[in-house]
């Protein structure tokens, strides 16, 4: 009885971190948008650069890009032309990831939004310009 209820805890355990490192766009799309998510988004946006940069998964078509927001105000960190982001919010491929201003490093605040600004030159460079030429 006590191996049972040692496997099951394991499992409840071990398989949010599971899907939370295999998923990590769909992590970011879901529950990205929330502020008790950003330790978590600062985790999941290299893995997710890391599988496309290496071509394990998202391939072009369906890609997603990030865009850092707060209580104040969204962050430009979207290497697009207006055109491109218009269609790509049409298609909904923009998601929001939520990056709380309340930081006691400023470093760490800038870290995020270089972070997620250098997934999206990834993710631009490899598939929207590949689609327009």
């Amino acid at each position: 009885m006590r191996a049972v209820l040692f496997g099951t805890l394991a499992i409840i355990t071990c398989c949010p971190i599971l899907l939370f490192a295999a998923f990590p766009v769909e992590y970011l799309r879901l529950f990205g948008k929330y502020q008790e998510s950003q330790a978590l988004n600062q985790m999941a946006v290299p893995i997710a650069k890391f599988y496309i940069q290496h071509d394990m998964r998202y391939a072009c078509g369906n890609e997603t890009y990030f865009r850092n927001y707060n209580a104040m105000n969204f962050f430009d960190d979207l290497p697009l032309s207006p055109e491109e982001e218009l269609m790509l919010q049409s298609q909904d491929k923009i998601a929001l990831l939520f990056l709380s201003d309340v930081v006691y490093d400023e470093n760490e605040y800038l870290d995020s939004i270089r972070t997620v600004t250098a997934y999206n030159l990834v993710v631009a460079s490899k598939c929207l310009h590949r689609r327009t030429s």
